[in-house]
């Protein structure tokens, strides 16, 4: 991200392929790229050059690699048999889908049951401020209303993209509370927490329970996860 903030499109792209390579969701930073070579121009009511196409096109195709690489060699190692598994009828045939459906329940509206509150629960905080930061920021985004509040500013745009998006996800459509995870690897998450702390009479209960709810998890936390229990 800070490359991208550099315009080193080489540079950001092998950190994003080398993220993507370790977690699947990371060929979802692509856009930091896409958005970086071409909205400028866009926003000028311009057509993009072709130097800044093929950067985008190439960049994201490079970003994608490792997914597409890990869901092929799968492919090629379970459905050239004589009785290959059904997800290789599929399309796309990814074993990506197939597992995490199967064996982790993971789909659309799936999570959302009376056994897993407790789970949505402690996933309320960070969720909460992502939500409340991106909607407030993507809405004074495209209203295009200037703003001197540094919570505003257009170079967060994608961030805030970037954040809406895997909250959605992460809701919707995944085992919730990885979100205590995940959540602090995005700079759009301290972003939030200082855009409630800084406004008490918008959000007069989240400002005052934020700090001690993350000095209270990220201790409990450590307990939790160096044992492998839930949430982790």
């Amino acid at each position: 991200m800070l490359y991208c903030a550099r315009e080193q499109w080489v540079f950001a792209t092998l950190c994003f392929t080398l993220a993507s390579a370790f977690r699947s969701n990371g060929f979802f930073l692509a856009g930091f790229v896409i958005w970086g070579t071409l909205y400028p121009s866009l926003q000028q009511k311009r057509l993009p050059s072709a130097r800044s196409l093929i950067v985008a096109i190439l960049s994201s195709a490079t970003i994608l690699l490792p997914f597409i690489a890990h869901n092929f060699s799968a492919y090629l190692a379970f459905c050239h048999s004589n009785s290959p598994p059904d997800w290789c009828t599929n399309a796309p045939p990814l074993i990506y889908n197939h597992v995490q459906a199967r064996y982790w329940n993971v789909g659309l509206f799936k999570y959302w049951t009376l056994s897993q509150v407790p789970n949505f629960i402690i996933a309320f905080p960070p969720l909460f401020a992502l939500f409340s930061y991106s909607l407030a920021y993507l809405s004074h985004f495209l209203r295009a209303s200037p703003s001197k509040s540094p919570f505003f500013n257009p170079s967060i745009a994608p961030h805030a993209i970037h954040a809406l998006l895997m909250s959605c996800l992460l809701l919707f459509a995944s085992h919730t509370q990885i979100v205590l995870r995940l959540a602090p690897s995005m700079p759009f998450t301290y972003w939030a927490a200082a855009y409630i702390l800084s406004n008490p009479k918008q959000y007069p209960f989240a400002s005052r329970a934020w700090i001690p709810w993350a000095f209270i998890w990220s201790a409990v936390s450590v307990v939790l996860w160096v044992a492998f229990l839930p949430p982790a």
